[in-house]
């Protein structure tokens, strides 16, 4: 399976989990209900956790970075709302899409396309 952002639910505690994976999903999935993962970690609390939303990603770094970011949010509400507007994950921010380096290439590239195009102009 490809790696992925995921989002589980626990209607037992009314609580969202955010995850990475890069393995199977549905396997992690039944870890964390079975607490492979201990019983100190923040699934412990509960075994009936759901899978709310799967986002795909390109790596498992680029679903890391997606987890920190709904992580940073700390809200519920968001997280419904990633469901009711999947058009939110498209404007995420472009760190969050892409990787540090390539981002500093694109800006630099963009910069001097914009410079470029005002010399050509005048």
């Amino acid at each position: 399976m490809a790696p992925c952002c995921y989002i589980l639910f626990s209607k037992s505690l009314n609580r969202f989990y955010v995850g990475s994976c890069h393995l199977d999903l549905l396997q992690r999935i039944e870890k964390h209900n079975s607490h492979f993962y201990g019983n100190n970690r923040f699934t412990a609390a509960a075994n009936d956790w759901l899978l709310f939303l799967r986002i795909p990603a390109k790596d498992y770094p680029h679903a890391t970075r997606m987890e920190k970011l709904i992580k940073s949010m700390k809200s519920s509400t968001y997280i419904r709302n990633l469901i009711l507007y999947p058009q939110m994950i498209d404007k995420w921010p472009l760190q969050v899409l892409c990787r540090k380096k390539y981002i500093y290439f694109f800006i630099t590239y963009i910069v001097y396309a914009i410079v470029i195009a005002n010399i050509s102009v005048s």
